[in-house]
């Protein structure tokens, strides 16, 4: 009776969610968006559910990432939410299945003949009976597989078999048409009886057994379609014909419904008699009515097998197709498809205590599925197996009892159903990329092997987590959509797959007809003329593949952008300005019209020392710095305005506390008057004036409303007031009224603790301001080569661009720049490396252009650490957010400040802070995003300094810039000046001072700075190709980095000199020089050696004094 009043109050808070999501749906269209959905139905789904919650329940219950949910939708994920919620802990998707370690124990002579074509477990007897075509059916122990019995039924194949509970025997059906009975009561297996199907009746196919109080009855499905009732016993000895007349029947005739072969039927008592057929379709028959009740149209061609699930009340069937349709057993919807086979599935399994499907094609590929997610949890290939004997399996059964899956082809299978111990990160392989998603406040990350991990930023707990998304195939690229909603991953195989990554669903790939080479960058975008997301693919076909995303499963419509001779190894979009750029191999940087694919110019991109190639690519919108100080002048003004009013709103709010219904009426004026007060200011802020008042005691709502007033009233400004506002000073509007709506953004509390930039970033995190419309001074673009040098390139409106100035990018002298990132309101340049490191540049105070050495010094290095044991992957910028659960934090601040995600080579992904504080590893560490103390290094006091292997690789300042670094470090620059990085500093500038060397220290320099030193451009050809052997670099995959550096490199010709780029060409140089003076002295008759005798032994041509540089 009790479960009875559940079902019906769960009954009746069915249909109230019907009403609540029809009365949503607002336009009628019987689907809810992400709005609509998180706004009427959220309030309803739970208690105390954040937005992001919400969110990302919407996520998981659009599969197809439409963008919205219907009730079919949603009622399919909360039925199998519940169902996985019952099952537990144990149904967890951390079960793979291993090969047994069983030792052979069986002569060649137990094993068939032929291929095996039933599996059958009897549970009565403990064993396993595989049925071949060689005619025999063979016994085998479940526990150790030792062969038991062979017994011969005939020279016909077997089809089918089964056993009989109440009369203890076994049936078997052949292509003979016979029916035979064997008893297994003593052990012996003696035939007891024998039938053959007679006259138009076909071959048995399937059997099934029903039991009922008139005892067993066997229901078998034939090559005609027919689906038959058995009413004969099973003594029939000596052998003979079925027969059916008015006055004797052996058999009834349930249905003929099908018109083709029927190659499965089972009694199900919640649904009734299924039978699935080679006609395409599955049908339910109801005994007790006799009719069919149901008819399963999904399959567009013939259906093999299915398995019934209990716990979701569904089917999963399979094919000719390759795919494996789920759909519901009682309203026959479908569900959902398991797609990953690349040919037609045979064979399928299912484990009812995990809701696991385990299929098998006809390529001999298994697969295990988690039937609550759709997802593939496990492939496995011929390399997988441990003889390969055993690797063409022809059939599988699943044993529940001893958790195995038993496969067949001359002999039984067995794989353990293990758990595996859950992993420290949730990745085991390097990390390929780590990428932060505003939209769900989540990080997710892709490793070479393609396991898909979701953490969730706040406390870095994994959230979701998928495998296998291109096989044995590396991945080696990743991106977001434009919405952030559905991920991208591409693979060395050439292979391009979109994913729903909150449910692990494949969405579509996309593929081309040119030869499948690797990927390196993938990126999305979408064309506002157009209206349409494109998706474009660069790798080693040294051509930029351009798919327009289109509600197809394979998308294969594409165009070519061409201009490269060598592999392109990176790629960066600026939607802006519609502009795109592409790097190669050989260091050409090609600059194209985004959504055209007009080559508007490019750059080369000529590397010192090693290789040309450029690494990575990064767009950057430089603000001048008298816009960056016309933002802070009116960022302070809103600041000192809004501590102001605190105090007063503070009072004011305290004088109505206890008032009646009265005095209530009166503060909702006094709150609308301060709201038209707001909305006057910001009238002023649009003429260039800055507001004084911004309340901080209104409520959330209130705030968000008054945002929403401020921001429609300010778009009816006029024309000429925004044009003379950006004249004048056309970054003040922009940031001020950032920095206003970061104060409204805030609860009651001290406002003035919260910094500009991190109200501003509020702000646009509430959507209420977009940093981005900022129209820069001028844009950059930032290339890094196989020099580890970051150069920095001045682009005209043309797109044509010169190069502005280098910068360190790599911290040793075999490391190269792998990732970059730049923030929202390009105030920071965030690098990583391929020996680990991460490097910040501070850039807040803008960028001056007017110079090589102006541009250099804008670019600040903010901190420098040791990030990850191997190179970094990739970073990405977390900008400020309010706190989720507070409204302050530890020191008055009600933002929880900016962030780093980076993800590493040593299969790890980490918060970082820009100043080097470690937040933790995802996965290893817990920690609450809003509490400091919960971080592992907040203040960042045990960060690794840099590797020492930067020791004489840049130019040695000049006693002017010391004095203004040091000076600048004593009034309080962005570079650390205390505690352990103070100390650290101090350390090597000791280092720096104690390294005498005469003249200048070249290495990563600038050219001009080369050709100032004596270097001769021309011999940089000879040094690159004589040294690219040395870094070994490998086109296949990147290898290992040495832990330390190499200090001495032997080349051809050469003396032993020191590894940097200024010695190699001026080397080169005087070699080219002294040949010349030879020549010159040959063809003059002069002697040879004359040229050298005002020479010393310490000395080279050219003036350059070995042993002393050497002292």
């Amino acid at each position: 009776m009790a479960e009875a009043d559940e079902d019906e109050i769960n009954l009746e808070s069915l249909k109230l969610l019907k009403e609540i999501f029809e009365a949503a749906d607002e336009d009628g269209s019987g689907e809810l968006d992400i709005d609509e959905f998180c706004a009427k139905l959220g309030p309803h789904l739970g208690v105390n559910l954040k937005r992001q919650q919400v969110a990302q329940l919407f996520m998981k219950i659009d599969a197809d990432a439409g963008g919205t949910v219907d009730w079919d939708e949603f009622t399919n994920y909360m039925f199998l939410e519940k169902a996985q919620a019952a099952a537990g802990d144990s149904a967890a998707d951390n079960w793979r299945l291993f090969p047994a370690d069983f030792r052979n124990k069986n002569e060649a002579s137990a094993y068939h003949h032929e291929q095996v074509d039933r599996l059958y477990f009897c549970g009565a007897i403990d064993k396993y009976i595989s049925c071949g075509r060689d005619g025999s059916f063979r016994l085998w122990n479940a526990a150790d597989l030792k062969h038991v019995k062979t017994v011969n039924n005939g020279s016909s194949w077997i089809t089918d078999c089964l056993y009989l509970p109440l009369s203890r025997k076994m049936v078997f059906t052949t292509m003979d048409r016979a029916i035979t009975y064997y008893d297994i009561n003593r052990g012996s297996y003696d035939l007891t009886g024998r039938v053959y199907a007679s006259g138009p009746m076909g071959v048995p196919l399937s059997l099934h057994v029903l039991s009922g109080d008139a005892g067993e009855r066997v229901v078998y499905g034939d090559t005609t379609g027919a689906t038959v009732l058995l009413l004969c016993g099973s003594r029939e000895l000596p052998a003979r014909d079925l027969i059916s007349t008015d006055n004797h029947k052996d058999y009834i005739y349930l249905h003929k419904e099908h018109s083709d072969w029927v190659t499965q039927v089972r009694w199900i008592p919640e649904v009734g008699l299924v039978s699935a057929s080679l006609d395409a379709t599955i049908k339910t028959f109801d005994i007790n009515r006799e009719r069919i009740t149901h008819t399963c149209s999904h399959h567009a061609k013939g259906v093999h097998a299915f398995v019934w699930c209990k716990a979701y009340s569904c089917f999963a069937s399979c094919g000719l197709e390759r795919d494996v349709t789920v759909w519901h057993g009682t309203t026959g919807r479908k569900i959902g498809d398991l797609r990953g086979h690349t040919s037609s599935v045979c064979s399928i399994a299912l484990d009812d205590s995990l809701n696991h499907v385990f299929t098998l094609s006809i390529d001999k590929s298994i697969k295990v599925w988690d039937l609550r997610n759709h997802r593939c949890l496990q492939t496995i290939n011929e390399d997988d197996w441990v003889r390969h004997d055993d690797s063409q399996p022809s059939c599988i059964m699943y044993d529940s009892s001893r958790r195995r899956l038993v496969t067949a082809f001359h002999r039984p299978y067995v794989w353990q159903h293990k758990v595996i111990t859950q992993d420290r990160t949730g990745h085991r392989e390097p990390v390929r990329g780590a990428l932060y998603n505003a939209v769900f406040g989540v990080v997710v990350s892709v490793d070479e092997g393609g396991t898909v991990c979701v953490w969730n930023l706040q406390d870095g707990c994994r959230s979701g987590r998928f495998t296998g998304g291109h096989g044995a195939s590396r991945v080696t690229a990743i991106s977001f959509d434009k919405k952030q909603r559905r991920l991208v991953t591409a693979a060395n195989d050439g292979s391009i797959k979109m994913w729903n990554f909150n449910n692990g669903s494949m969405l579509r790939s996309f593929a081309h007809d040119q030869e499948p080479l690797e990927v390196s960058e993938v990126l999305f975008e979408r064309d506002e003329k157009r209206g349409s997301d494109t998706l474009y693919a660069a790798g080693w076909n040294a051509k930029v593949f351009v798919w327009e995303d289109a509600d197809e499963d394979v998308v294969t419509t594409y165009k070519i952008y061409k201009g490269h001779q060598e592999d392109i190894q990176c790629m960066a979009a600026y939607p802006r300005r519609q502009l795109l750029a592409t790097g190669d191999y050989q260091g050409r940087i090609n600059i194209w019209g985004l959504f055209t694919g007009e080559r508007k110019s490019w750059l080369s991109h000529r590397a010192e020392r090693y290789e040309t190639g450029v690494e990575k690519l990064l767009w950057l919108p430089a603000f001048s710095p008298a816009q960056r100080a016309a933002t802070a002048s009116a960022a302070a003004a809103l600041t000192a305005s809004a501590a102001s009013l605190a105090s007063a709103s503070a009072d004011a709010s305290s004088f109505f506390v206890g008032l009646g219904q009265q005095q209530q009426q009166q503060q909702q004026q006094q709150k609308q008057q301060i709201n038209q007060g707001l909305r006057q200011q910001q009238q002023q802020l649009v003429g260039g004036v800055a507001p004084v008042i911004v309340p901080s005691t209104m409520s959330v709502a209130s705030e968000l409303s008054l945002a929403d007033d401020i921001g429609s009233h300010a778009q009816q400004q006029p024309q000429r007031r925004q044009q003379q506002q950006q004249q004048q000073c056309p970054s003040i509007a922009v940031d001020s009224a950032a920095t206003a709506a970061g104060q409204a953004a805030a609860v009651a509390g001290d406002s003035s603790s919260c910094t500009p930039r991190a109200a501003g970033a509020a702000a646009a995190a509430e959507g209420e301001l977009d940093v981005a419309d900022e129209e820069p001074d001028a844009l950059l673009l930032l290339s890094a080569g196989g020099d580890g040098m970051l150069r920095v390139w001045l682009m005209n409106h043309l797109a044509q661009g010169q190069m502005l100035c280098t910068l360190p990018g790599a911290q040793g002298l075999l490391d190269v720049v792998t990732a970059a990132c730049v923030d929202e309101q390009a105030s920071c340049v965030v690098l990583g490396d391929s020996a680990g490191h991460i490097r910040v540049y501070d850039i807040s105070a803008g960028i001056d252009a007017s110079s090589s050495a102006a541009a250099s010094a804008s670019f600040k290095q903010r901190a420098h650490w040791q990030a990850h044991d191997a190179g970094v992957s990739s970073v990405d910028y977390v900008p400020a957010r309010p706190f989720a659960n507070s409204s302050c934090g530890a020191n008055g601040s009600s933002m929880v400040q900016p962030l780093i995600v980076s993800a590493g080579r040593d299969s790890n992904v980490a918060v970082w802070t820009l100043d080097g504080g470690c937040v933790g590893l995802c996965g290893e560490h817990a920690w609450d995003l809003d509490r400091q103390d919960t971080w592992q290094d907040a203040a960042g006091q045990q960060q690794r300094p840099p590797r020492p292997e930067a020791e004489g690789m840049f130019l040695k300042p000049s006693d002017s810039q010391m004095q203004q670094d040091g000076g600048a470090a004593a009034a309080g620059s962005p570079h650390r000046t205390s505690g352990a990085g103070s100390s650290r500093a101090a350390a090597a500038a000791a280092r720096r001072s104690s390294h005498n060397r005469t003249g200048l220290e070249l290495g990563r320099g600038a050219p001009g700075q080369l050709a100032a030193a004596g270097g001769d451009p021309g011999g940089l050809s000879m040094a690159t190709l004589v040294l690219q052997g040395r870094k070994q670099k490998t086109r296949e995959s990147m290898v290992a980095r040495p832990e330390q550096p190499h200090c001495q490199l032997k080349v051809h010709g050469l003396d032993d000199v020191e590894a940097t780029a200024g010695e190699i060409l001026k080397a080169a140089a005087d070699k080219r020089k002294a040949k010349a003076r030879h020549l010159s002295s040959s063809v003059s008759g002069g002697s040879h050696m004359s040229s050298w005798s005002g020479l010393s032994h310490g000395s080279r041509p050219g003036g350059f004094n070995w042993r002393q540089q050497h002292s």
